[in-house]
């Protein structure tokens, strides 16, 4: 359920809700907007995913995510057309070691077969063994949720997690203040506004059941 119908909204609620008459209007708009900050780094709502298909040019190089991507936050899922199962994600150290022992003919995985993993360095993509070129990889990602504003009235936060929003805004609000007994309240409900979130979003992917997750690291997909 929506608290405030649009930005201006927003920052009257969360003055009010704060009730500290010595803050200035731009410090109220600046907690707000490091709330919304927070959150895109720390949420991991069903409203925040996307999806979308990136044309392979040249397999060997990185693939820079943003120039084909522009809301691109966090990924969640990496697919080549050429085999059509996720990738496996590797730190970007062990994508280096795999190529390199690969080069080298010490492992299973040569350049001749399907791409099976993937690594992030400097917002992009690095897959081996290497996609061919005209292919797609289809990412499934969590976009970078554009802030409230005066151009942009409602958001997935406001409308989808005000809860956490709002707490959020009074968590940045508290930096500002000192000794107020409702700080460990806030804190404690943001956390659990977070988890309750992140927990619904799971949730409604997959059940309650917790699901295994299978690596195929080194098996063979030619």
């Amino acid at each position: 359920m929506a608290l405030a119908a649009n930005y201006t909204e927003w920052l009257d609620l969360l003055r009010d809700w704060i009730d500290v008459e010595e803050l200035s209007d731009l410090q109220i708009s600046t907690c707000l907007s490091l709330a919304q900050i927070r959150l895109n780094r720390e949420l991991d709502s069903q409203w925040m995913e996307a999806t979308a298909s990136i044309l392979v040019v040249d397999g060997a190089l990185p693939i820079p995510i943003i120039a084909d991507v522009p809301d691109f936050n966090r990924v969640r899922l990496v697919v080549s057309d050429q085999n059509s199962v996720p990738l496996d994600a590797l730190a970007i150290n062990e994508f280096q070691k795999l190529v390199a022992e690969s080069v080298q003919g010490s492992t299973s995985v040569t350049q001749n077969s399907r791409p099976l993993f993937y690594a992030i360095e400097n917002q992009a993509l690095n897959i081996f063994p290497y996609p061919t070129g005209g292919s797609n990889i289809i990412l499934s990602y969590y976009m970078q949720v554009p802030e409230l504003s005066v151009s942009v009235p409602t958001n997935i936060f406001s409308l989808y997690h005000a809860d956490a929003l709002l707490y959020g805004g009074c968590l940045e609000v508290s930096r500002l203040i000192v000794e107020d007994e409702r700080i460990p309240m806030w804190e404690q409900s943001y956390a659990q506004a977070l988890i309750d979130s992140n927990d619904t979003a799971k949730n409604s992917k997959m059940g309650s059941t917790p699901l295994k997750r299978q690596i195929t690291m080194f098996a063979s997909n030619q």
